[in-house]
């Protein structure tokens, strides 16, 4: 026993410094003498990080036919599915850990993230909403439960969780963004406040001139009525997508520039979009 203690003890230490072949072999050495599901999970985590899904996936499976109750292994299970895109398969994996383990909010997350992936908007809804309700102070479930309320058209909501949200992570720029986003470009003129947005968009390029912000600040000047503003920083932006190796931006940042010449602000949804 005081054998593969060792081992175990060096293939933890081996996984920590990231040198997770070695692991990986180790971890092979203990199953031989001691069957355990745990050490088999370890394989698992260890054989995916160094490149190895298949087999990992095999370790995974081998480790929860032996002990169905292993949380750390349905959650290792999930993670390496979606990693590879199987995000149906992932679903199943995250519930069956949160079955086990309810208050597990890593686990949560990454079922809401598959199943927007998935295209299950009111189901990753459901999840994010839960997820918040356990822990306030999760910015990112927060962002992502809007971004689900935007993909079902849901305008009033979403921007009643980005004010929310805004409100309880004041310093968070991802929220920001899409909070000017929204306020910019929402379809409703009911939803949209084009002083708002460009008050935040322009606080935002001030911090970081960045593609992402310098676009929200494009669309709140339009939305404003400043189209030849919006068009001058619409063709940098254009400019620098092409500087930074990103043609597969320049077609929508393109149709964009053709709307604020035109005198038109975007709006989500809209073929600019």
């Amino acid at each position: 026993a005081g054998g593969v203690d060792v081992l175990k003890s060096r293939a933890n230490d081996l996984a920590l410094a990231g040198d997770y072949a070695q692991a990986a072999r180790l971890y092979a050495q203990v199953l031989q003498s001691d069957d355990d599901p745990l050490t088999r999970v370890n394989l698992a985590v260890a054989l995916a990080r160094s490149g190895e899904p298949a087999a990992a996936e095999a370790e995974y499976h081998a480790a929860l036919a032996a002990d169905p109750e292993q949380v750390t292994g349905w959650f290792g299970l999930g993670t390496l599915l979606a990693s590879l895109e199987r995000d149906a398969e992932a679903v199943a994996a995250y519930e069956e850990a949160l079955a086990l383990h309810p208050g597990e909010l890593d686990t949560r997350m990454n079922l809401a993230n598959a199943l927007h992936r998935l295209g299950r908007m009111a189901a990753a809804e459901a999840q994010y909403q839960d997820l918040i309700d356990r822990d306030p102070a999760r910015a990112d479930a927060r962002l992502a439960l809007a971004r689900t309320q935007i993909a079902q058209t849901r305008w009033p909501k979403a921007l009643q969780t980005l004010r929310t949200a805004l409100q309880t992570h004041p310093g968070d720029a991802r929220i920001a963004l899409e909070l000017a986003r929204l306020l910019a470009s929402a379809p409703g003129a009911e939803i949209r406040d084009g002083a708002a947005a460009l008050r935040l968009a322009q606080h935002l390029f001030q911090r970081e001139s960045s593609l992402p912000h310098a676009e929200v600040l494009a669309m709140a000047l339009a939305e404003s009525g400043h189209f030849d503003e919006a068009t001058r920083l619409q063709q940098e932006l254009i400019q620098t997508a092409h500087n930074q190796g990103r043609p597969d931006l320049v077609p929508a940042l393109e149709s964009a520039l053709a709307a604020y010449r035109a005198g038109r602000a975007w709006r989500m949804g809209s073929p600019e979009g």
